[in-house]
């Protein structure tokens, strides 16, 4: 029998508790909140939540040259902190 760290029943539980938390807030993903999701469609919303790449959905630096939010975010932190 394999080896397991003495907390891996719990390492589970937690993992199943995050899987079923985010499945309950991503089945409105992508505009189908009102309508039946099929298990499938669910599974993929919870392992990738952009449903494509497009110039909506995809990374603003891939498609336009730009940096995202959360970049610019931590520049203004590290410029301000660099200035103080």
């Amino acid at each position: 029998m394999p080896k397991f760290p003495d907390n891996f029943r719990e390492a589970r539980a937690l993992r199943r508790h995050h899987r079923e938390r985010l499945k309950a807030t991503r089945r409105f993903y992508w505009a189908r909140g009102a309508g039946p999701r099929s298990d499938k469609t669910l599974g993929m919303a919870l392992s990738t939540p952009a449903p494509c790449s497009c110039t909506l959905c995809g990374n603003p630096r891939r498609h336009f040259g730009e940096t995202t939010l959360q970049e610019l975010r931590a520049d203004e932190a590290l410029r301000r902190d660099f200035e103080s």
